[in-house]
């Protein structure tokens, strides 16, 4: 992956046929080998209308729950759960999840890109 360390935002152009399911995170990890325990995650919500959706960097965060992948601590309230700059440099995966809430889950995805 490209370093996007001086970038400071991803967006995804995504829709969903299931508007009001409200679990779609989005993950980075920094080495191979990563899992939801050592990246990075944050919400989003998706419309049944192609949209793009900001997640800029300073909203994930690194200490979420193994049950429902929701923040136990937040990059505004603790920066050291945010993304340094030497691990948005060294992204290995990109993750998008459906997690933590019932219902079908539908959800294209157009692209992702770091801006």
């Amino acid at each position: 992956f490209p370093d996007v360390s001086a970038l400071s935002q991803f967006t995804l152009r995504v829709r969903t046929t299931q508007p009001t399911f409200a679990g779609f995170k989005f993950g980075f990890y920094p080495a191979p080998g990563g899992s939801f325990s050592t990246g990075y995650k944050a919400d989003f919500n998706a419309t049944t209308a192609w949209s793009n959706v900001a997640l800029p960097f300073n909203k994930f965060s690194s200490a979420t729950s193994a049950a429902t992948g929701e923040p136990t601590k937040t990059c505004e309230k603790d920066p050291t759960v945010c993304p340094s700059s030497e691990t948005l440099a060294g992204l290995n995966e990109l993750d998008i999840w459906a997690e933590g809430h019932a219902g079908d889950v539908t959800l294209d995805v157009a692209w992702i890109k770091a801006e």
